[in-house]
């Protein structure tokens, strides 16, 4: 796996979490309005959501390279087909959570 591949998934980590935050935020107007209408609530209901995304995609960005970094020293860097592969199926499992 080139460096370019892990790059690009760690990017595509961080989108999904900024996307998650955006939702969380607008998803935080309407439930400030079953919590009550006080801004204090409102915003420690939004950080604690969006502490919980960014402590999901964190962990998944670094569960990722750990993965990748273990196969890499399983297969070697040889860049074999079957070290590309298994890297791609790793790959696919981390960003379908």
């Amino acid at each position: 796996m080139s460096l370019m591949e892990v790059v690009v998934v760690v990017l595509l980590l961080l989108l999904k979490m900024v996307i998650l935050m955006l939702v969380l935020l607008r998803l935080s107007w309407h439930v400030g309005g079953w919590v009550g209408r006080s801004w204090v609530m409102r915003q420690k209901l939004l950080q604690s959501m969006m502490l919980w995304v960014k402590h999901r995609t964190m962990n998944a960005i670094c569960g990722q390279l750990l993965l990748i970094f273990m196969r890499m020293k399983m297969f070697g860097f040889d860049g074999s087909p079957s070290f590309q592969f298994g890297i791609k199926i790793v790959s696919l499992e981390r960003l379908s959570w």
